[in-house]
């Protein structure tokens, strides 16, 4: 219970940190969230868009491509 408790808590506090609208990308549902609904570790973001938060997993990935790149150019 403490658990469910804590999550609730976290939800509210970022809701009201927010300022600005932002969406998060929910990695269980694969649904874009209108603000924080679901505990942090079910979801990433934020982002600006619902559009952005959508494609948060083609982001993810094209920026890890773009890492894994640059470290195969590091000679170290």
């Amino acid at each position: 219970m403490r658990l469910v408790y804590l999550a609730a808590v976290l939800i509210w506090y970022e809701r009201s940190m927010t300022q600005q609208k932002r969406y998060w990308y929910n990695v269980n549902t694969g649904e874009v969230e209108d603000g924080p609904q679901s505990p942090s570790i079910e979801r990433i973001g934020p982002f600006a868009t619902r559009d952005e938060a959508a494609h948060a997993l083609t982001t993810y990935e094209q920026r890890n491509q773009a890492w894994d790149e640059e470290d195969e150019d590091d000679d170290w």
